[in-house]
């Protein structure tokens, strides 16, 4: 769900960025942060800075187990 409005959503990389091109297969996912965004907070996620999303919806991107990410497939 998603960390702002619990609609459905997907699982944004916050930091250390997969990046457009990159195989996602070979990145190391446990150098990441994640927060679960709904579309439309994911879109407004990237039109402002972390630091704005944050402030403005008090919320924290996290650290995901090695078994977590198996789990959710990244």
């Amino acid at each position: 769900k998603c960390a702002v409005c619990g609609k459905h959503a997907d699982i944004h990389h916050e930091t250390n960025l997969v990046g457009m091109g990159s195989n996602r297969k070979q990145h190391n996912h446990e150098l990441s942060t994640f927060i679960a965004l709904c579309r439309e907070h994911h879109t407004e996620r990237h039109t402002m800075t972390w630091t704005e999303f944050t402030t403005k919806y008090h919320v924290e991107a996290i650290k995901l187990s090695e078994e977590t990410i198996r789990e959710l497939r990244l």
